[in-house]
């Protein structure tokens, strides 16, 4: 009982993970080293990052890569997810070259995640030379495997004609499985596939539910697009103001031009619609916002003294309504 008792007082991993983000490397380590060697997968994966980054340890790639393929093979992570820590640089240095040689690791045991990133990269040229031929096989491969976000780039592919002749009918067929899997992007090119007259596919009511759908998954673009469908098809210019300006809360500074193009234009109205749309310009403006400087220019000439101070006051308040 005596010796249950204290193995159960025994630290474990969380205690060595917060001793490691504090920056204790000693103590994390002195935690962690027996974890691992009792196939621990997250202790490892921490040694991992600590000999990749020379955390408390002497900087060792070939350590680190040890210390990775025994957390793998605990059968908690996947080589791609090994591969995503050195793509972006979380936890140890950013190398591409060492990126995909876990990718091709991890596609090699049949990792959907793994094909996917594979495709990307030969797609978009990143650490490899533009392949689209090997990109669309990557993708194949990873919807066969069950990673259903490979439609997502066979239908940028078909969409494009990229490796193979333009094919509308095939990338809305990828993009609606894309959707049907969660992918962010995918709702709102089906809705611009639909609101889009030239593409023979033009169905309004379609493209208002991709764009919601899409803007409710939370899609900065996908907002910023339903707003501007409101506008321009729809004629709800109280919609397309609402969702700008739960795009300006998620951080798309762009849509507060739109916002002031809004109240210029008399859309919502025409009383002090001057004055509110300067505020906004001066929003936008006073967040980089390119191409505001002539419209606030043009109104702060048109404009007394008193509707200038005014918009300043609104535009202060809505910096400080929006946490700008």
């Amino acid at each position: 009982m005596g010796l249950l008792a204290a193995c159960a007082q025994e630290p474990g991993y969380e205690t060595g993970q917060a001793a490691y983000e504090r920056g204790d490397f000693k103590t994390a380590l002195e935690i962690l080293l027996p974890l691992a060697r009792a196939n621990d997968a997250h202790a490892q994966l921490l040694l991992g990052k600590a000999y990749a980054s020379g955390a408390g340890v002497p900087r060792d790639g070939a350590e680190a890569d040890r210390w990775f393929a025994k957390a793998v093979r605990s059968g908690s992570f996947e080589h791609g997810w090994i591969a995503d820590l050195y793509m972006d640089g979380k936890g140890v240095p950013k190398d591409v070259g060492k990126a995909i040689r876990w990718y091709e690791e991890g596609a090699g045991d049949g990792e959907p995640w793994a094909m996917y990133r594979l495709g990307e990269l030969y797609h978009d040229g990143i650490g490899v030379a533009v392949d689209y031929p090997r990109a669309f096989s990557y993708y194949t491969a990873a919807i066969a495997a069950g990673g259903q976000y490979g439609h997502a780039g066979l239908a940028w592919m078909y969409r494009l004609g990229q490796g193979r002749p333009v094919d509308w009918e095939r990338a809305v067929f990828h993009l609606k499985a894309a959707a049907r899997a969660g992918s962010l992007t995918a709702d709102w090119e089906l809705g611009d596939y639909y609101a889009a007259a030239d593409l023979g596919g033009k169905d309004l009511e379609q493209a208002e539910r991709h764009y919601l759908r899409s803007a409710r998954m939370g899609s900065l673009l996908g907002m910023y697009k339903l707003a501007r469908f409101y506008r321009q098809e729809g004629g709800k210019p109280y919609e397309a103001l609402k969702w700008w300006r739960v795009q300006v809360r998620g951080g798309g500074i762009e849509a507060a031009s739109e916002i002031g193009l809004l109240y210029l234009d008399g859309s919502l109205g025409r009383d002090g619609k001057d004055v509110m749309a300067l505020a906004w310009f001066l929003v936008a403006d006073g967040l980089g916002v390119a191409g505001v400087k002539p419209p606030v220019e043009d109104l702060e000439k048109r404009l007394g003294p008193g509707q200038r101070a005014d918009a300043a006051r609104k535009a202060a308040a809505i910096r400080s309504d929006f946490g700008l």
